[in-house]
């Protein structure tokens, strides 16, 4: 659909114009004129300030700042996800790096010393002790052969 055409805004004038405010050709070069008999009067000290008072420029630039206003603001909500990233990131680093407690140390929960040498045979060893101790058939329960089946994986991985 074609835009809709508005009249002059120059008073007086009937005939068609463009722009914002719209300007018919007519007028828009008499305004073009009358500005640069101005400049020359002045020595156009004062033609910044008429251009960038002129209500079309200041549309211009008030649509510019509200189009790069809308950008900043996408760019501040990206920034803010990638810090929360950044921030949940290092987060887990340090809960990772942090050391265990006793009850989530494997060593410990299969009642080695944390300095005494391992190998494979004693790891499965031990268990095969616990399993006989706390399996949930012989009255253990799940969760405790669980745990004792979590750390001896834990240890055979580091072996």
């Amino acid at each position: 659909m074609p835009p809709r055409r508005k009249r002059c805004s120059t008073p007086g004038c009937t005939r068609v114009g463009k722009g914002d405010p719209p300007l018919c050709e007519r007028c828009w070069q008499e305004e073009l004129y009358e500005e640069e008999e101005e400049i020359e009067e002045n020595g156009g000290e004062d033609l910044l300030s008429r251009i960038l008072s002129h209500p079309s420029i200041q549309g211009l630039f008030n649509r510019g700042v509200d189009m790069v206003s809308g950008k900043f603001d996408q760019l501040s909500h990206k920034l803010d996800t990638y810090a929360a990233m950044y921030a949940a990131s290092q987060t887990a680093k340090a809960q990772q790096s942090q050391p265990r407690t006793p009850e989530e140390d494997p060593r410990i929960v299969l009642g080695f010393k944390p300095d005494e040498p391992l190998t494979e045979e004693i790891v499965k060893k031990r268990q095969r002790e616990l399993s006989k101790i706390f399996h949930s058939d012989r009255g253990g329960s799940d969760q405790t052969m669980a745990r004792v089946n979590a750390a001896v994986d834990e240890l055979l991985k580091k072996l």
